[in-house]
C-alpha cells in the first residue's frame, strides 16, 4: 500500500470515483447509448435497403439489358425477313414484268406479221388486177387482127380462168 500512497492515490477518493465511473456509465448508457444505438440501427437498416434497391435496380437494368437485345435481335430478324420478302417480291414483280412485256412483244410481232401479210395479198390482188386489166387489153388488141368477136370473148375468158386459177392456187 505504500507504493498507492507514493503515487498520491487515496483509497477512499478511487473508491469513489469508481462508483463515480460506474454512475456516469449507468447513465449515459441508459439515455445517451440508447438513442445513438437506435440512431446506428436505423441508419444501418436504411443503409441497408439503400444497397437492396441498388441490387434490384442492377437485376432491372440487367434484364431491361436483356430485353432490350432481345427485341433488337427480334427487329433485327423482322427487318431481315421484310428486306427478303421485298427482295422475293421485287424479283416476282421483275418476271411478271418481263413476262408481260414479251407477250405483248409477241402479240405486236403477231399483229405486225398480220397486218403485212394482208397487205401483202391486198398488193398482190391490186397487182393481179392490174395485171388482168393490162393482160386484157394487149390481149384485146393482139387478138383482135386474127379472131371475131365472139370467139376472142371465148379466148379471153379462158385465159382469164387460167390466170384465175393460178391465182388461187
Amino acid at each position: 500500500m505504500e507504493t498507492v500512497y507514493r503515487f498520491g492515490l487515496e483509497t477512499k477518493l478511487f473508491i469513489f470515483q469508481i462508483i463515480n465511473f460506474f454512475i456516469i456509465s449507468m447513465i449515459i448508457r441508459k439515455f445517451l447509448y440508447s438513442s445513438l444505438k437506435k440512431t446506428l440501427d436505423e441508419r444501418q437498416r436504411k443503409i441497408q435497403q439503400s444497397i437492396d434497391k441498388i441490387n434490384n435496380a442492377n437485376s432491372i437494368l440487367k434484364n431491361a439489358f436483356i430485353e432490350k437485345e432481345k427485341i433488337l435481335a427480334d427487329a433485327r430478324e423482322t427487318a431481315n425477313k421484310i428486306i427478303d420478302n421485298a427482295k422475293f417480291s421485287i424479283i416476282e414483280t421483275e418476271n411478271k414484268m418481263m413476262l408481260d412485256l414479251n407477250n405483248k412483244a409477241l402479240i405486236i410481232i403477231n399483229n405486225a406479221k398480220e397486218m403485212a401479210k394482208k397487205e401483202f395479198e391486198t398488193s398482190n390482188k391490186k397487182i393481179i388486177k392490174m395485171a388482168l386489166i393490162m393482160s386484157k387489153d394487149i390481149l384485146s388488141r393482139v387478138l383482135c387482127d386474127f379472131f371475131n368477136e365472139s370467139d376472142k370473148n371465148k379466148l379471153m375468158a379462158y385465159a382469164i380462168n387460167k390466170i384465175n386459177e393460178r391465182i388461187t392456187n
